[in-house]
């Protein structure tokens, strides 16, 4: 189930979704939000550059697009709401009926890919080593990424404490909500 693949509605902060996909099981991908606005804006920055119909995940815009621009200014308060409405709503659901979620983060997994994903197999049912595993990633697997680092700062300090603000929101509502009892690892992230 990709969660931002569904028809979703935003009410008044809360989520509500068209469409109820059923499953019986999730793995739910974090990604820091900050990691997250920078990886989007890329894409739908180069998605406008290069052409309407083109959309990748490996070009990168430069400084100019971050920081002070105020496009980007715009884009942090427009997108920065959905990341934790779209966790939250699938967590409490899956509390509330009781569906084992996995709960994957991205810089882990960047970290280490192949435990990570030995975690996953493991989630899955699949009884597979370390070894197997790696092998199974080992094709073409890091060509789906921009393989760039940048040497500038993309928010501004009054950015940075707008996503520490909603990030700190976020994790106070889960505490009082009971996903990180249900979610440990989530609480290691926040």
């Amino acid at each position: 189930m990709k969660t931002h693949n569904l028809k979703v509605q935003f009410v008044g902060g809360h989520v509500f979704s068209n469409t109820r996909v059923p499953y019986g099981a999730a793995i739910l991908l974090v990604r820091d939000p900050r990691g997250a606005l920078v990886a989007e804006w890329n894409r739908e920055r180069s998605k406008r550059m290069i052409s309407p119909n083109v959309s990748n995940h490996f070009t990168y815009v430069g400084e100019e697009y971050f920081g002070d621009n105020e496009m980007w200014e715009k884009y942090i308060h427009l997108k920065l709401p959905r990341w934790p409405q779209q966790m939250v709503n699938l967590l409490l659901e899956a509390k509330s009926a009781e569906r084992p979620v996995y709960v994957l983060i991205f810089e882990d997994l960047k970290k280490n890919t192949v435990g990570e994903m030995k975690r996953v197999s493991d989630f899955l049912g699949f009884s597979l080593t370390e070894a197997e595993v790696g092998e199974r990633l080992r094709v073409g697997f890091s060509n789906f990424y921009r393989n760039h680092t940048s040497t500038f700062t993309h928010f501004t300090l009054r950015q940075e404490r707008f996503v520490s603000n909603v990030v700190g929101t976020t994790s106070q509502f889960m505490k009082d909500n009971g996903i990180y009892d249900m979610f440990p690892r989530i609480d290691e992230y926040l």
